[in-house]
């Protein structure tokens, strides 16, 4: 089982992700990834992590003998804080990685597209 908090749920995914994702995780369950204010101190963000921690942690005690990994991706010291505590608790944490293909279109504007390669493990 795949739990993807990142900004992109599911249905944003290419094919070639989610025949990936489904092949090496099974089924993929979306939560949404947190609002996060620039703002914020350092312990505000260590306790919104540890707030997903424990829905993580729920997720898994409802879904015995299920291997659970987490595709993490977002706001940087979010994400590091909560890398940190999945990986004391055993959970393996993905991150996707992409191409990315820039055409120059003129007029100082680009089109970027990124192009799903695979998952990578934080750890």
């Amino acid at each position: 089982m795949l739990i993807n908090l990142t900004n992109h749920t599911t249905d944003t995914w290419t094919e070639t992700q989610l025949e990936e994702a489904n092949k090496c995780f099974g089924e993929i369950i979306n939560l949404a990834f947190p609002a996060i204010n620039p703002q914020n101190s350092l312990e505000e963000i260590k306790e919104l992590a540890k707030k997903y921690l424990f829905i993580i942690l729920e997720i898994k005690k409802n879904n015995p003998g299920v291997s659970l990994s987490v595709l993490l991706s977002g706001e940087y010291t979010f994400v590091f804080n909560l890398v940190e505590m999945l990986k004391v608790k055993h959970i393996k944490v993905y991150s996707a990685t992409s191409e990315r293909i820039s055409r120059d279109m003129g007029d100082n504007k680009k089109e970027i597209v990124f192009r799903f390669v695979k998952f990578r493990p934080y750890y």
